[in-house]
């Protein structure tokens, strides 16, 4: 009994599938709930627009009809890279942002933003179709992102251009790092992309796998929990909006609530 009690008392543990930089305010928004965040990096990322020629020809041709879409904080930062390497930081083409992450990114790089997503892409897509405009709908997006929302409106007859601005990679030391950990003393992880999802889940040690399989995981947009389910997790949380205050509020409601109910 005693141990059972000592168990109860420890403060749940996420592992967050983020480089330790890009992490910070998730695991400051974790410490506020008395959440403990352990940052994991998956993914490194390759700016591909660089050796693109379509992609300069197609920044300098935007104007301020059409709107550039953008899905994550790094591609924020890779469109305004490819923005700084024409000589404008800031051009007048709006932007339309998923999350509020997303968006202040955008802010902080001088862009404008017209319209931020509280859902994963094709969320904001169809938030795109239902206020149509007369421009084009650029989606600068990693070379591995889904094609349905762009797919989605241009059913709908929008000019749609899809640019892939950069790309994922998974980290060399993966698999070494997660021999480190023991996934009992996880108490579950937070995921905000497919392709980091999938870059953990094959790296796992296979005697493990079970293990960390069976761990809830925490996810943005139901295209990563579809994901998930189809590589052999079984506890999907979806959280309410694509931003980190939505995906702490998740894993707060799930591994908290339940430990509050059992101490009245």
């Amino acid at each position: 009994m005693e141990r059972s009690g000592a168990l109860s008392e420890r403060r749940p543990t996420l592992l967050c599938l983020r480089a330790p930089d890009e992490a910070r305010t998730m695991l400051e928004a974790l410490e506020a709930v008395a959440l403990t965040g352990l940052p994991l990096e998956v993914l490194r990322y390759e700016e591909s627009w660089q050796q693109s020629a379509d992609a300069a020809a197609l920044a300098a041709s935007l104007t301020a009809d059409d709107i550039v879409v953008l899905t994550s904080r790094r591609g924020v930062r890779a469109w305004h890279n490819l923005c700084l390497s024409l000589g404008s930081g800031a051009p007048s083409t709006p932007v339309a942002a998923v999350g509020g992450a997303t968006a202040e990114e955008a802010l902080r790089c001088g862009f404008a933003v017209a319209l931020t997503g509280d859902s994963d892409a094709l969320g904001l897509a169809e938030q795109l179709a239902a206020s149509p405009g007369a421009g084009r709908l650029v989606f600068a997006v990693a070379r591995d992102a889904a094609t349905e929302p762009q797919q989605l409106l241009a059913s709908k007859g929008m000019a749609v251009v899809r640019l892939e601005t950069y790309a994922a990679v998974p980290v060399p030391t993966l698999a070494a790092s997660l021999s480190e950990l023991r996934p009992e003393e996880i108490s579950g992880i937070i995921v905000t992309s497919a392709n980091r999802l999938e870059a953990f889940l094959h790296a796992l040690p296979n005697g493990l796998r079970d293990a960390w399989l069976a761990l809830p995981f925490f996810v943005i947009g139901e295209r990563t929990a579809e994901r998930a389910r189809l590589l052999g997790v079984a506890r999907v949380t979806v959280a309410s909006g694509a931003s980190t205050e939505r995906l702490v509020d998740a894993a707060a409601e799930a591994l908290l609530r339940p430990k509050r109910g059992d101490s009245e």
